[in-house]
């Protein structure tokens, strides 16, 4: 990859980091580097970056979940209406693995925690005991509709960037790559349209609407 990237003159790249393959959890949600996992990533992020990289965006390619919690696959998400706290621990875990991984890879200046959410099947973000890539039979009851989908990516990227911006107040977030659906108009619509309603983000004092700060980037 490194020498393609040389001999193209490619000066961006996304790179896929699985959080929870790269951090463990201790009993007080606070995330600790699995090193195997992370030599791995260091030499290949090292090698791209020494090779031309300027703009290096990370994007979760699963997530962390709070100690003592374990998921059929990492894109399970806590459900943050049967389960709240929960959902809270979840949000800060992964806020405080993003600011680790800043650390981590300073050469990272956008992050994006996941992907096609808006995606038909939810293969990227649903609730524990989703079958990956089941039929939507098997899968149904495990499905967000999109307004609580909506409301887990805004409430996700405004956590990561709150804890991304105390390492590096220059780090922009993006919002998960969007598919090419008819529906993803729809979705992105029901995104502003949630913070608009005054309920977001999750556990503050106050409601933000200001969509800048939620994401830096629209994807």
């Amino acid at each position: 990859t490194a020498r393609n990237i040389k001999a193209m003159g490619f000066k961006s790249q996304r790179f896929w980091i699985s959080l929870d393959s790269m951090f463990s959890i201790d009993e007080n949600d606070e995330p600790h580097v699995i090193q195997s996992y992370y030599k791995i990533q260091r030499d290949y992020v090292s090698k791209c970056c020494n090779a031309g990289i300027k703009l290096g965006l990370v994007m979760f390619s699963s997530f962390a979940t709070p100690y003592g919690v374990h998921y059929d696959n990492g894109y399970s998400v806590p459900d943050p209406e049967e389960d709240p706290e929960l959902y809270g621990r979840w949000l800060n875990v992964n806020g405080r693995c993003a600011a680790k991984l800043k650390e981590l890879f300073p050469e990272f200046n956008v992050f994006e925690p996941g992907n096609e959410p808006d995606f038909a099947n939810a293969s990227c973000i649903h609730k524990d005991g989703y079958i990956w890539m089941g039929d939507y039979g098997a899968n149904v009851d495990y499905l967000f509709n999109d307004e609580v989908k909506a409301n887990i990516i805004l409430d996700l990227c405004y956590y990561v960037r709150k804890y991304v911006k105390e390492v590096d107040p220059t780090t922009r977030v993006s919002i998960p790559g969007l598919t090419n659906l008819d529906t993803t108009p729809d979705f992105l619509d029901t995104m502003y349209r949630r913070i608009e309603s005054k309920t977001l983000p999750y556990g503050t004092e106050y409601s933000d609407t200001e969509p800048d700060h939620y994401f830096d980037v629209l994807n």
